[in-house]
């Protein structure tokens, strides 16, 4: 037998494997956001030992200082006897949201989990259902990044291989979050008497084991749109209790966006969108009486992963880039050294290389690689063509809704998900992100679903606001429209 010293954030742990062996099955729980196909890059570790010589793909995205020092791509090693690697990971701590639930008639009597289970990141949050109080709360990366970071990938793995890998993945990763903030606050499970989930449809699918394949495969009709109380089975930390799960309102809109749209009071104004700007990217817009809703393909470059220095927005991560005097300065989240570049900060950059003219409105840049200042930190002409695809996907969403309201003029804008936190919206306008005429009544509402996964926790009333919400959402399907090609084309372009 051979030996794996693995050592995470300082953390050590011996294990025994038969060489040769893929890198990959000694480290189940790190992300692989390409599904180890190898060409986001994004999987970088430290590797000293018997390890298989870099691939293709390696020494396409990895420097020659880089491999002399041993950092490979996790995906494409194999290990070839005894070796050593090195991680380094991030996972931030967040407090409760600006926007404060309010405690009328809570679910339970005690205390009680918000759940909001995203593609690339989960929250939770405990609270004091006697006092409305957030005692804690915390995110984590999902952990099924590494079968893919899209819902499509995983929905394809699970046909393929079973959907109990994925399932247990993300159950152990919210089981362990939940007890986190169970520890933190000196509290034990069975103080927990209520708990809400809320998610989009592929990721409830995939947590409940359930087969993805009526939402994965034309004409995308669900067999089940949950909507109501489930046995905490799944969450152990919460066994002897019940989850509520709201309703989907289709495959690609679901429980989140439910959650989110109570939050904006989508069920209430006029003229109001909501866009919750992830992985999968969901936008509803009331006009009049008419609730319609699109879902988009963004992909998770809004949350940095598969960019060439992209990160989750924890501590040393790029937020904001300006351009000053011909410089470009920059601030980092908790004013620690720069580690990487958020999403935030990505359009940031993207809006100041517009600005100085080092990127044309095609996409093009100057030069294949721009540092960030005096940072080692980057952007690459693929990070662009990243980019571009995720706010033409989401821009195309807007602009065919929009179609519906006469005077656009008169749309307020709500940028949900973590990434529209720090989002500004002058750069979010510079590169075409945003349209123009409802950039002046836009604004940001943090994690909303999380938020409203809360209020539903704290009043039960909220529950048939959500069913209301999910009943009279018309779906748009943005694919089955004649120009859709057409205008996904023409968004691609930076403004």
């Amino acid at each position: 037998m051979n030996k794996a010293i693995i050592v995470q954030n300082g953390i050590r742990i011996e294990r025994s494997f038969q060489a040769p062996a893929p890198l990959s099955a000694l480290l189940p729980d790190f992300p692989q956001p390409c599904g180890g196909r190898g060409f986001c890059g994004n999987c970088r570790i430290r590797v000293q030992g018997k390890v298989s010589a870099p691939t293709a793909e390696e020494r396409t995205r990895l420097s020659v200082d880089q491999l002399k020092d041993g950092v490979r791509l996790a995906c494409q090693v194999t290990a070839l006897g005894d070796v050593s690697v090195f991680i380094k990971t991030s996972q931030s701590l967040t407090k409760a949201d600006a926007i404060v639930p309010q405690l009328r008639k809570p679910l339970g009597s005690s205390y009680g989990f918000a759940i909001d289970l995203g593609t690339t990141t989960l929250w939770a949050a405990l609270y004091n259902l006697q006092n409305g109080e957030c005692i804690a709360s915390a995110c984590a990366a999902n952990p099924q990044r590494r079968m893919g970071a899209d819902v499509l990938s995983r929905m394809d793995y699970a046909m393929q291989h079973g959907g109990i890998e994925l399932s247990r993945l993300v159950r152990h990763a919210l089981y362990d979050l939940c007890a986190q903030l169970l520890m933190q606050s000196c509290l034990a499970p069975n103080d927990v008497d209520a708990a809400v989930l809320v998610g989009n449809t592929a990721m409830l699918y995939l947590l409940l084991e359930r087969n993805p394949r009526s939402i994965a495969m034309s004409p995308f009709q669900c067999d089940t749109l949950f909507g109501g109380f489930y046995p905490a089975d799944f969450l152990p930390v919460c066994r002897g209790t019940k989850i509520y799960i709201p309703p989907c309102i289709s495959a690609f809109l679901g429980t989140d966006a439910v959650a989110a749209a109570i939050v904006c009071g989508m069920d209430t104004s006029c003229s109001r969108m909501l866009a919750d700007l992830g992985t999968n990217g969901e936008i509803l817009l009331r006009c009049d009486d008419v609730l319609c809703g699109c879902s988009c393909a963004a992909g998770p470059a809004f949350e940095g992963v598969g960019l060439s220095c992209g990160m989750a927005a924890a501590e040393g991560a790029v937020c904001s880039v300006m351009l000053s005097g011909g410089q470009m300065l920059y601030d980092t989240i908790g004013k620690k050294p720069p580690t990487g570049i958020s999403g935030s900060g990505y359009i940031d950059f993207i809006a100041c290389l517009r600005k100085s003219g080092k990127l044309k409105k095609d996409g093009t840049l100057e030069s294949d690689r721009i540092y960030l200042a005096d940072t080692p930190l980057y952007i690459t002409q693929q990070d662009i063509r990243t980019f571009q695809l995720a706010k033409s996907a989401v821009r195309t969403g807007m602009e065919y809704l929009l179609d519906a309201v006469p005077d656009k003029q008169a749309v307020e804008l709500t940028i949900a998900g973590s990434f529209g936190t720090a989002l500004r919206m002058q750069s979010a306008v510079q590169i075409g992100l945003i349209p123009t005429q409802i950039a002046s009544h836009a604004h940001t509402a943090g994690n909303a679903a999380g938020t409203g996964a809360a209020m539903i926790l704290l009043d039960e009333s909220c529950i048939p606001r959500a069913h209301s919400i999910a009943a009279q959402t018309k779906t748009v399907q943005l694919t089955q429209e004649a120009d859709f090609n057409d205008r996904l084309c023409h968004y691609l372009e930076l403004a």
